[in-house]
């Protein structure tokens, strides 16, 4: 009981100097909640709007001949005054920025011919945005050309449209789920990981290796406190700074996502998403953060330098950052098998809890392995802490 109390007594202490040093607190707080999901929704938001913004905008294109242009003009091409002129001519224009595609038919276009396929040339370049734009618009428009001449002939011929269509195949996801919610999927998955392991990296080196080269750990540990006392107290602080980074990066990108599905048609959004999941996803927190904290405690321990210890620290987040690379590969999700890689099975977890198809099994064999990793790192990191030879000898010569 005195040793809890104790302990106790020290974290009170360890959050009263955190929470005054402000360079602290932005550095494992501010920086890893802020940076991805706003970095991420700055980005889709950026690219939404330059979309948006691309698909109002008034690009001119050029056609080789009138019956291109008065085929076209009864098509819905907003957005897109067509000049009839030469290749040559277009193609110059276009090298000055003055037109954004050109059509040409290779034989000669005839709104009456019927009875035999055009072959059109559509001239564009991929080094221009614009240039890209127009020619949606003008495919989309030709294609529309395509079928009114595909149902005319039919007319002539006495057939049916469904003459053409053999075989209509209409595909159903049962699941309703639209590429935005799946693309959050992914970046939830992608951050969580690395906020946790960011936001304790930062704090380990200022909790063990800072008070190192400060020297108030000697009078610490002068204190009737035992060093499993020092780092639980430590770890707890750790834990909570990264559990507050977890929980705000969540509920930034999930108010991104109501957002979107505020500001985009309720088509593209498909289903709402699943809180049950999310809800567990956010108990799961608890024993990621203090994997997170023991990793990066276990590994500053043994650091005798500020710069020694960053350097370790940084291996953790690397590592972090690496295995939560594996949620944009096609076919990685949370199974039996990933369940027991570390690292990669936290990225798959929230994975699947954001996108909905969590399997409970899996997901709880990760939490087991978790737990235990945390309690053999806290394990290792107090029997390094014992070591006077590496707490008290001078660091190394540089």
């Amino acid at each position: 009981m005195r040793g809890r109390g104790l302990t106790w007594i020290l974290f009170k202490k360890e959050l009263r100097e955190f929470l005054r040093d402000k360079r602290a607190i932005f550095f494992t707080l501010a920086m890893p909640v802020l940076a991805m999901p706003l970095a991420f929704g700055a980005i889709l938001g950026g690219a939404w709007l330059a979309k948006q913004s691309l698909a109002e905008e008034t690009l001119p294109a050029g056609v080789a001949e009138r019956d291109i242009l008065h085929a076209l003009q009864k098509q819905p091409l907003a957005h897109t005054p067509l000049h009839v002129e030469t290749r040559e001519e277009a193609l110059l224009k276009m090298a000055h920025k003055e037109r954004w595609a050109f059509v040409e038919a290779e034989e000669g276009f005839e709104e009456g011919d019927f009875q035999r396929s055009l072959k059109l040339r559509l001239y564009y370049t991929r080094q221009q945005e614009r240039s890209k734009e127009v020619k949606e618009r003008l495919g989309k428009a030709l294609e529309a050309i395509g079928q009114e001449r595909l149902g005319l002939r039919f007319e002539k011929m006495a057939l049916s449209k469904e003459f053409a269509k053999p075989l209509v195949v209409e595909e159903i996801d049962i699941a309703q789920q639209s590429p935005w919610l799946e693309m959050l999927a992914v970046l939830i998955g992608f951050s969580l990981v690395n906020t946790l392991f960011m936001t304790s990296a930062n704090l380990a080196v200022d909790l063990l290796t800072g008070e190192k080269e400060r020297g108030t750990l000697e009078t610490l540990l002068s204190a009737p406190l035992k060093p499993g006392h020092i780092l639980r107290a430590k770890q707890a602080i750790m834990a909570l700074s990264a559990l507050f980074s977890a929980f705000l990066n969540l509920i930034i990108f999930i108010g991104l996502w109501l957002i979107a599905s505020w500001v985009l048609p309720e088509e593209e959004v498909g289903l709402q998403l699943q809180w049950g999941p999310l809800v567990f996803l956010s108990l799961c927190f608890i024993p990621a953060a203090f994997l997170a904290g023991s990793m990066c405690i276990a590994l500053a321990s043994r650091a005798r330098t500020l710069k020694a210890s960053q350097t370790a620290t940084s291996l953790a987040a690397m590592a972090a950052l690496m295995a939560s690379t594996v949620v944009v590969l096609p076919g990685m999700e949370l199974s039996w098998f990933w369940a027991w890689v570390p690292l990669v099975n936290w990225a798959l977890l929230a994975k699947a809890c954001v996108f909905g198809n969590l399997e409970y099994g899996p997901a709880l064999l990760v939490l087991a392995l978790s737990l235990l990793w945390a309690w053999l790192f806290q394990k290792y990191a107090v029997r390094v802490f014992l070591d006077e030879q590496n707490l008290f000898s001078a660091p190394p010569q540089a």
